[in-house]
């Protein structure tokens, strides 16, 4: 429900969601929270981008066939990719 308000509001904008997650974050922290609500809203933003971000990669996996890999190849990738970085 959240993020079909704050994709409306991103387009109203002109913005995309991510953009205007990441506005409505720069501005919260700009400003100090007068009320619980402030805290709400930032909090808000938050979760939008981290919902953003999972649809993100939820799309990736679906279009290279790793959204139907098992949970020990998904491990075993995990932990090459951190073996990598660490490189």
């Amino acid at each position: 429900m959240a993020k079909k308000r704050l994709s409306k509001a991103a387009r109203v904008r002109g913005m995309s969601l991510s953009r205007y997650l990441v506005t409505a974050a720069e501005e919260a922290a700009n400003q100090a929270p007068v009320s619980g609500l402030g805290r709400e809203l930032e909090k808000m933003a938050v979760d939008g981008m981290a919902l953003v971000a999972l649809d993100s990669i939820r799309a990736r996996a679906k279009a290279t066939g790793r959204d139907q890999m098992p949970d020990a190849d998904i491990v075993a990738a995990v932990k090459r990719a951190r073996r990598d970085r660490a490189n």
